[in-house]
């Protein structure tokens, strides 16, 4: 009669009594990052060509068809608008507003876009890749917590005399951002709200021509509690 502890004997599960047992590996869902909307448009166009690109032949193209040619038209028209808007210098307010317009349309799309993305790739990290699309973060979601401060703050002079385009780098898990002005020398009481957006830029206007101004931008997070403030950025209003 065998012993239990006997070499070789197995028992009715088909294992050695001392043989270890390999446990089940949960599969890793990978989220898309949706940075291309941070993006000025005419890098917002390139990387929907990217996309369009990168479905040639994908598996997964049938499936997203739709989306796609939606997001394909409306970058044509966000890039027209864009266009317009750089040459046409005398109708350069109704032009932009057209632009802004058209650039919201893509964003809209590239939203939908991502969302049934997310879903007919089931999280599978090789198929997101194979979409093109430009970000995307293994595992399941965190919840953001408290907002760090945004960085690399950058002002630039807008389109129009006496307007301001700043522009930072996305908090992740930030809804909004609020954006502080204050003319030089900036001091503690100095500051002052000038807007809120839920995008990572902001154009200022009607500054006065000639002044420096100092920018800071703050992240605030869905339970609308705001982080630190960014480093400030200063410029010359032209």
């Amino acid at each position: 009669m065998a012993r239990y502890d006997e070499p070789g004997v197995r028992f009715d599960a088909g294992f050695h009594y001392d043989e270890s047992v390999a446990r089940e590996r949960r599969r890793v869902v990978a989220k898309i990052l949706r940075t291309l909307k941070k993006q000025p448009i005419p890098a917002k166009v390139d990387g929907v060509d990217q996309i369009a690109q990168a479905m040639t032949g994908n598996p997964l193209a049938t499936q997203l068809a739709t989306e796609l040619t939606d997001l394909q038209a409306k970058k044509a028209a966000a890039k027209t608008a864009y266009d317009a808007a750089q040459n046409g210098q005398a109708e350069s307010i109704r032009l932009t507003a057209e632009q802004n317009t058209a650039e919201s349309a893509l964003d809209d799309s590239y939203d939908t876009f991502v969302d049934k993305a997310q879903v007919v790739t089931a999280g599978d990290l090789d198929k997101i890749r194979g979409l093109g699309l430009q970000g995307f973060v293994p595992g399941p979601g965190a919840s953001a917590g408290p907002m760090t401060k945004p960085e690399n703050l950058n002002c630039t002079t807008g389109d129009f005399a006496g307007s301001v385009d700043a522009h930072w780098n996305k908090v992740v898990g930030a809804k909004s951002y609020l954006v502080q002005v204050c003319t030089d020398p900036p001091t503690a009481n100095g500051w002052h709200l000038v807007g809120a957006t839920p995008k990572s830029s902001y154009t200022a206007a009607g500054l006065t021509t000639g002044s420096t101004q100092w920018f800071r931008v703050a992240a605030v997070g869905v339970d609308g509690a705001a982080g630190p403030w960014s480093d400030p950025a200063t410029i010359v209003v032209q």
